[in-house]
């Protein structure tokens, strides 16, 4: 499904009509839960667009995570900063 995201919101509209949209949103609302995101509707963007900013916001909260956390020296055990 990734990768196929555009044709995934084609194929609910097709099997659920109008009602897909519900679908998506809850779709969308779950999956920013899960991420620790806040979930804000804005006007025309598409089930993919959400996607979208979910992928690159989990991608740079995973960076920022990396540099918070460091190796201490001869203990072979993380720890957060």
């Amino acid at each position: 499904m990734p990768d196929k995201l555009e044709e995934f919101s084609e194929a609910l509209e097709g099997i659920f009509g109008y009602s897909s949209q519900f679908l998506e949103k809850a779709i969308l609302k779950r999956l920013y839960k899960r991420l620790s995101l806040e979930f804000k509707q804005e006007g025309s963007s598409s089930f993919k667009d959400y996607v979208d900013n979910a992928r690159r916001a989990f991608e740079r909260a995973m960076k920022n995570f990396e540099s918070d956390t460091i190796m201490l020296p001869g203990t072979g055990k993380d720890e957060m900063v």
